[in-house]
Parts: structure tokens; C-alpha cells; sequence
């Protein structure tokens, strides 16, 4: 959850003229993302300006005005080459360079930058409020001629991974970290490739909407892509910043596919938003082994148990990915065995067959 916002004690000003003109006339806006996690020192403001992708890390406590004169500073014109202020200038050259000067800091005096409260940006917030107490108010940015939909903490997708040699037969789950999202609700969709296909080919779809994807026989030689499309939960206005999944939502919505960029989409009042996809891929689909261990050792997995009362309870002892991966284990403990097998990549799809394998209460 977000800082509790506290209440501005400034007199609401309303925007410029030439703002408001502009704004009631602007039919397409663009995206200011704002990401800050309860007690940070600072705050991430991302935006495209004229074009190239711009990242101010701003201290929460700082005025309002700072990251505007930021801004402003990144849409004025190239400054002047570093190397000609270390050269010794003739009064002339001086008085050229000093009208230069005094002309880019009169363009990024009268460039507007404005943060507004509401959607239609008739509330200007004040320049001199601290940056939290402003950007986590804000619903519209302006700069110059450009108008930015503020999102504050859309759901975000940090790191997504996949093992480097998928089996068929055996499930392949995705490694995702998540900001700001409900893994309950994020949206998932995988992709299949000849591995000999020319740079720049079609993905296509396998039909899987689910986190978890089991390649078949006819995978074999594929590569194959998984995309997350992150999401997170809003409840009357307020939103769910989790990490983990809330059953009380619909699995519909985490199965759904399709969409792009950010938008809200309402489902029995209840309001979710979706962040930018982000993808990872792997190397060809191989063969798995045809008789793991694992079903040697169980005993009537799957079974449903006589009566519901009863309950099932697996534990799993896994060892670890520091000690199989060095060189003692493989040459000294587990010499018997051999290398390729004891790489995390092979083992984690193993070990995930044999659980999803077996009924179970409690893990």
C-alpha cells in the first residue's frame, strides 16, 4: 500500500490559459509512470520527451518545481560543446555566447510544465508541494505541447526467466518478479518458433493462457516465448499493490489475452489494471527422459483419498543449486551422476513434474 497522501495546505490555482486551451483540444496523450514504494527516499517519474525515453529519481521531499526545471532542461536545445568554455574567450566571443546563454534560459523559463489533479487538468498543483504529496495526487502532466496520463505504480514486470532447454513432457514455469502486481491476476500467453527460422519471423500460439506450459512430442525442436502481462487489483478507488495471488477474483481474468498497454477494464466493480507485457524465451524443445526416478519412487500417486475428511501433506527436499553446481560436487559427491543432469535447468523441470503429479493438501 501507498503512503497515506496528506493534505495540501496551498490555495488550488487554476492552470493557464494557454494550458487549458490545449488541453481541452489534445486528443492524444501519453503515458508519465510514477513508481514509489511506502517510506523510499525517492521517486521514479518515467516518460518519453521529444522522443528519448527520460528516468528522473527525484528525493520525495524536494519541491515540485525541481524535476519541472529537469524537464525543462532536457526539451531545451544542445547546449553549447564542454570543450569551448575552457577556451579563453575575446569579448566579442563573450558577449555572443553570453546572449546564447541567456536565450536557451529564456526558452526553458517560458516552456509550461504542469502536474494537474484531475483527468480534464483544470487543478494545477502547486510547484513548491513535495514531489510525494504532488506526483501521487496527480492524474495529468503537461509539457510544452505534450499531455501525459499519470499512472502511479502501474503493475510492472522486473524480471521474467525461463530454463535455457525446455523437455517435452515435463511443465516449464516461468521465473517472474513483479512490482505492484497480483500474480493471481497477470495475464499469460506462450508462443512457438521453428528454431531454424529466419530472423524476424511470426511466434505463434500454442493456445496456453496459463503461467505454466507442458511442450508435447510436436514442440520437439521449437523454441518457445512466454509473455506476462502484469496486473493488479483496485477496489472501490483504492488500489492492491500484492505479490500474491487473491482467489477471491475470477481466474478469468488472469486466463485473458490481448491487451498492450495500460489500461482499467471493470468486471462486477471490481477495477484491474495491466501493465506493459514483458517476454523471455528459451533454446529448442528437447526430449525428457522416458523413466525419471521419480515415478520409480512413488507410491499410487495421483489416488484420490477414500473419504474427504482425509488429507494429504508433502515435503520436498530439494538440494540446492550452490552445491550441485560446484566443481567438488560434481567431481567428488556426485561423480556417479552426470554433469548435465545435476544443472538446475533439467532438475527444476523434474521436480515440478513429480509435484504436480501428486494429490496433495498441503505442501
Amino acid at each position: 500500500m501507498l503512503l497515506r497522501m496528506f493534505r495540501s495546505t496551498y490555495q488550488r490555482s487554476s492552470a493557464p490559459a494557454h494550458a487549458l486551451r490545449y488541453l481541452q483540444t489534445a486528443t492524444m496523450r501519453e503515458t508519465a509512470y510514477v513508481r514509489y514504494k511506502r517510506g523510499a527516499d525517492n521517486l521514479t517519474i518515467s516518460l518519453v520527451l521529444a522522443g528519448r525515453q527520460r528516468n528522473l529519481n527525484r528525493p520525495v521531499d524536494e519541491p515540485l518545481e525541481k524535476p519541472f526545471t529537469r524537464i525543462r532542461s532536457n526539451l531545451a536545445p544542445a547546449k553549447q560543446d564542454k570543450r569551448s568554455k575552457k577556451k579563453k574567450l575575446n569579448p566579442a566571443d563573450g558577449s555572443s555566447n553570453g546572449a546564447a546563454a541567456a536565450g536557451q534560459q529564456q526558452q526553458e523559463q517560458e516552456l509550461f510544465v504542469g502536474l494537474f489533479k484531475d483527468a480534464e487538468g483544470t487543478e494545477l498543483i502547486d510547484p513548491s508541494t513535495p514531489n510525494e504529496q504532488a506526483w501521487t495526487a496527480a492524474s495529468l502532466l503537461k509539457v510544452g505541447d505534450q499531455v501525459f496520463e499519470v499512472l502511479l505504480n502501474p503493475p510492472t514486470v522486473e524480471t521474467l526467466n525461463l530454463q535455457d532447454f525446455p523437455m517435452a513432457g515435463y511443465p516449464l514455469l516461468p521465473v517472474v518478479g513483479l512490482a505492484f502486481a497480483d500474480l493471481g491476476l497477470c495475464r499469460w500467453r506462450w508462443f512457438k518458433r521453428p528454431q531454424q527460422a529466419p530472423t524476424g519471423a511470426e511466434w505463434e500460439e500454442t493456445g496456453c493462457s496459463s503461467m505454466c506450459y507442458t511442450p508435447t512430442q510436436q514442440d520437439i525442436g521449437t523454441m518457445l516465448r512466454v509473455e506476462c502481462i502484469p496486473a493488479n487489483a483496485a477496489v472501490d478507488g483504492s488500489s492492491h499493490h500484492q505479490q500474491q495471488h487473491n482467489a477471491a477474483f475470477p481466474a478469468a481474468i488472469a486466463a485473458a489475452t490481448g491487451l498492450r498497454r495500460p489500461h482499467r477494464k471493470s468486471l462486477i466493480g471490481v477495477s484491474v489494471n495491466y501493465g506493459e507485457p514483458l517476454t523471455a524465451e528459451t533454446g529448442p524443445v528437447r526430449t525428457g527422459p522416458q523413466q525419471p526416478a521419480a515415478r520409480v519412487r512413488q507410491l499410487n500417486p495421483g489416488v484420490p483419498l477414500p473419504e474427504p475428511w482425509r488429507f494429504r501433506i508433502m515435503s520436498y527436499n530439494i538440494l540446492a543449486d550452490q552445491y550441485a553446481g560446484t566443481s567438488y560436487a560434481q567431481q567428488v559427491l556426485f561423480k556417479y551422476c552426470p554433469t548435465q543432469l545435476l544443472d538446475n535447468n533439467y532438475r527444476r523441470q523434474l521436480v515440478l513434474q513429480e509435484i504436480l503429479s501428486l494429490t496433495f493438501a498441503v505442501f
